[in-house]
């Protein structure tokens, strides 16, 4: 793209720029004159569709994986392109109100109250934009993370949490660690079992922690985080020895 088309396509943006700051709806027709007047073509028009698309992607995508400030950064300037596109409207004052919700900032209250009006001016019966109007105006928080995602949030940071702690292990004091575990076995009289007192679901934790001369709850965990950090073949060994252990 030549220099004179950038800085026509910037003369654009600054214009729509002017426009929202004016706090007014602004027509289709509007942007199509504004556009005429300043020389712009059609396939200037596609390119400036295109850069629109990709904003909007990229900014509801964030949304869906509630990384709200970049969604609001890419938000912002699909409206700035497109002031009239409800999707891109709506999604950034769903990310505004629920970045208030987390932050407590006024300035995210406010901006989601106006994303959401402007919703309304193009689309007078938009529920989605009238509901969270309303919730917005009653302090309520219309996307309050739901119980799947509050596991999923735990279970990444404790994976994350898992293989930093792998990552620092002295592997020399972990040697020394299991030479000890398996003189304790060796040592042992008593056959692997299942337990019958320290159970939470077959007591193959339980009865394990017993033989190892461990705590069973660190059993558990270990089997809790090692399966969330993708040591997959510890669910089937969990069940496989559910099956074949006796119980003590």
């Amino acid at each position: 793209m030549s220099e004179s088309t950038e800085d026509l396509l910037k003369a654009y943006i600054e214009q729509l720029i002017k426009i929202q700051q004016e706090n007014r709806p602004v027509s289709d027709a509007e942007l199509k004159k504004i556009a005429s007047d300043m020389g712009i073509d059609d396939q200037e028009m596609a390119f400036i569709q295109s850069k629109f698309n990709d904003y909007l992607t990229r900014g509801l995508g964030y949304s869906r994986y509630e990384d709200w400030d970049s969604a609001i950064e890419e938000l912002q300037q699909a409206v700035m392109l497109n002031p009239n596109h409800i999707d891109a409207l709506y999604g950034l004052a769903k990310a505004f109100g629920q970045r208030w919700f987390i932050k407590k900032n006024k300035n995210d209250l406010q901006n989601a109250k106006n994303f959401a009006k402007r919703c309304l001016q193009i689309q007078p019966g938009n529920e989605d934009a009238l509901r969270l109007s309303a919730d917005l105006n009653k302090g309520i928080n219309s996307f309050k993370p739901s119980t799947t995602t509050k596991i999923k949030n735990f279970l990444q940071a404790e994976t994350k949490g898992f293989k930093e702690l792998t990552n620092s292990v002295d592997w020399d004091t972990s040697k020394s660690f299991m030479q000890d575990i398996q003189t304790r076995i060796q040592d042992k009289s008593n056959t692997l079992h299942k337990s019958v007192t320290d159970k939470l679901i077959s007591g193959v934790c339980g009865g394990l922690g017993e033989y190892l001369g461990l705590d069973p709850t660190l059993v558990r965990i270990i089997f809790i985080i090692g399966t969330f950090a993708g040591v997959g073949f510890l669910i089937p060994v969990y069940i496989l020895l559910s099956i074949i252990l006796p119980r003590k």
